[in-house]
């Protein structure tokens, strides 16, 4: 059975594991960017060339929509409802 009404402290402990799960993916997106520019500058072993170039490009793009897009996603998703008027 779930508790309609949560107490602060558990409203509290949910925010900061949203909190910490939105910082998690930002520090992921900004991991993916930084791998996908050394694929691009071709540090990366075994991506060498113009298959590194594109490989790169498209995990920089993921990267950048992992840093920028997916945690507002998640805090619109989590938001808490509006009162209408």
């Amino acid at each position: 059975m779930t508790d309609s009404n949560p107490s602060p402290e558990q409203l509290e402990s949910l925010a900061r594991q949203r909190h910490f799960a939105m910082a998690i993916i930002r520090f992921t997106g900004v991991g993916l960017v930084m791998l996908g520019i050394a694929a691009m500058v071709g540090r990366l072993p075994g991506l060498e060339g113009d298959v590194g170039r594109y490989v790169g490009f498209g995990i920089s793009i993921i990267g950048l929509l992992d840093f920028a897009v997916v945690p507002r996603l998640m805090a619109r998703r989590w938001a808490s409802p509006r009162d209408p008027k």
